[in-house]
């Protein structure tokens, strides 16, 4: 889970998900699609759900603390023969994490209070968040939100053939049920740079253990707003056998 120079606004893109709450129902549509040149059926749907506290995250360089809340989801098919076929692991690792034989799409969708240190809300709704090709999208502005997404297929080891892609604008992510204990569940259509698309309907266990950083993702959120690249999470990948 980097810079700029518009101090109040490189805040305005982080926080999401908030108190428990149903919203839009299910199309009845398992989530499926194409990643990598090859169909794509998730057999594992994980999510963690973060929060900044009562004490918000500080942007350095910047002097600003704002209140944060997000939800990052994985669903991914892994060989299954690996024994490393833990999309959890995959959530809370900053250095991505590329299994063999297997595809993945990691799906963000973040909101920020910009007045405070005051962790916002972000209950289920039935209106969609709107899919952006970057990770902090100069609408985050006017909308608050960011919701970003990205798909990776990986061939077999040794070589482990990679092929790595970003959302494009004008998908969406709908949250139909969130809490801190999960699930997580909703409805996603998203196209991505390289041919690949998933749409249909996740429903997401929350991992425990140690929770993702949402102050460092603040902070590169922030920074990718200045021009810096970024992503979900840090290149080079370690090979996962």
């Amino acid at each position: 889970m980097r810079k700029l120079a518009a101090s109040f606004a490189a805040v305005a893109l982080l926080a999401a998900c908030g108190s428990s709450s149903k919203g839009a129902p299910s199309t009845g549509t398992p989530l499926s699609g194409h990643v990598g040149g090859r169909a794509f059926t998730p057999t594992q749907a994980r999510a963690v759900v973060v929060g900044s506290g009562a004490s918000g995250c500080t942007l350095a360089g910047l002097g600003v603390t704002v209140g944060v809340k997000a939800v990052e989801i994985e669903a991914a098919t892994f060989d299954p023969a690996s024994a490393n076929s833990d999309a959890c692991a995959d959530l809370s690792a900053v250095q991505c994490q590329y299994h063999a034989s297997s595809q993945a799409v990691r799906i963000l969708v973040a909101k920020v209070n910009l007045t405070g240190p005051s962790e916002p809300t972000l209950g289920a709704s039935t209106d969609p968040y709107v899919v952006s090709s970057t990770l902090a999208p100069p609408s985050v502005y006017t909308t608050g939100y960011v919701a970003f997404a990205e798909a990776v297929g990986v061939g077999p080891a040794p070589a482990y053939v990679s092929t790595s892609e970003t959302s494009l604008d004008g998908g969406h992510v709908t949250l139909s049920e969130i809490s801190d204990a999960g699930p997580v569940a909703g409805n996603v259509s998203i196209s991505f740079t390289g041919g690949s698309s998933v749409s249909g309907d996740f429903s997401a266990n929350v991992c425990g253990g140690t929770p993702l950083d949402v102050c460092a993702l603040a902070n590169e959120l922030a920074a990718s707003l200045g021009g810096a690249p970024a992503g979900l999470c840090t290149l080079p990948a370690a090979n996962v056998p």
